[in-house]
């Protein structure tokens, strides 16, 4: 498995990329794990932005 991917990353340039990675996949991941693109949540809703801070109770 090392060996697979250190080829590629000899291989990786901007133009070979698509062909060497999922890139919409990494993206779609990325989005995901930032909390943009999930499924089922409506992006449209108003939501309120001006909130407190918590506070940490001991």
């Amino acid at each position: 498995m090392q060996n697979a991917v250190a080829e590629r990353w000899s291989t990786a340039t901007s133009d070979t990329i698509t062909e060497l990675a999922d890139l919409d996949w990494f993206s779609d991941e990325v989005r995901r794990l930032y909390g943009f693109s999930v499924r089922g949540f409506d992006y449209t809703a108003a939501v309120e932005t001006d909130v407190p801070w918590p506070t940490l109770t001991i």
